[in-house]
């Protein structure tokens, strides 16, 4: 569903890396830390690297919206 009208305070109020403008690295500790306070990425690089060519394979076969013919 789109959000219509004024952005809320706790999105707005977002870092840099939580808005997608930081291409860094992220892993976090759900259960531990779950307000993404403490990014986990540098103490577990063999993670990072394993989740990221994971997603990299889901890219190559994501189906592209385009490609679809839906009729709303």
């Amino acid at each position: 569903m789109p959000f219509y009208g004024t952005t809320p305070d706790w999105l707005a109020n977002k870092t840099a890396i939580e808005n997608g403008i930081n291409k860094s690295p992220q892993l976090f500790d759900i259960d531990k830390n779950p307000t993404e306070k403490i990014n986990l990425a540098q103490k577990f690089p063999e993670i990072v690297k394993q989740m990221q060519q994971r997603i990299n394979l889901l890219k190559v076969y994501q189906i592209k919206p385009s490609t679809l013919n839906l009729v709303l």
